[in-house]
């Protein structure tokens, strides 16, 4: 008989994970056996927690996002200066839902464009340690929210209906999990 560790009962955030969140432990092991079988699995980043190889000549930030995601919107300036943390988490959040592309609303923001938005001087995404993702349609936004809140984000903001569904992840305190909701 094979055994799975889901979570440790003696943690009171463990433990209402196994009470309130049974059947999404039961798809994603289904989903895990599933993948197995049909050798659809996923591999996961090399190095957790390792700086991504940005390569300036492709764009690309990490296998899956470019720096223009991760651009300022209204002057296309710093997508290539995300805290590489941030990229790591946001390449194992996408490994952990099943590899459903992630599609980033807003990161690097200038002062200009983020005072225009309401955000605040020292906002994370001023600082590029910031971004605002949205909900996989594969997802319901109570699932995502769980994915989310099992990767060492230091702030995490929850904005159901709110443009689609997003939530907001930053590695403000060098992405230690220190899980700083709203």
């Amino acid at each position: 008989m094979t055994q799975a560790e889901l979570a440790f009962i003696c943690n009171p955030n463990d433990a209402a994970l196994l009470r309130d969140k049974q059947d999404d432990f039961a798809r994603a092991i289904a989903r895990g056996v599933t993948d197995y079988i049909s050798g659809g699995i996923i591999q996961p980043p090399s190095v957790a927690h390792a700086a991504p190889e940005i390569n300036p000549a492709s764009g690309m930030l990490s296998e899956h996002f470019a720096q223009n995601e991760f651009a300022c919107h209204c002057c296309g300036q710093g997508g290539g200066d995300m805290d590489p943390r941030l990229i790591v988490l946001l390449e194992q959040l996408r490994y952990n839902i099943g590899g459903y592309p992630l599609h980033i609303n807003s990161a690097y923001r200038c002062p200009s464009h983020n005072a225009e938005v309401g955000g605040v001087p020292n906002s994370q995404h001023v600082l590029h340690t910031a971004a605002d993702v949205a909900r996989p349609d594969e997802l319901s936004f109570d699932e995502f929210a769980w994915y989310v809140g099992q990767l060492p984000f230091d702030g995490i903001g929850l904005y159901p209906g709110a443009m689609g569904d997003f939530i907001h992840v930053d590695t403000r305190h060098g992405g230690i999990g220190s899980h700083i909701y709203w």
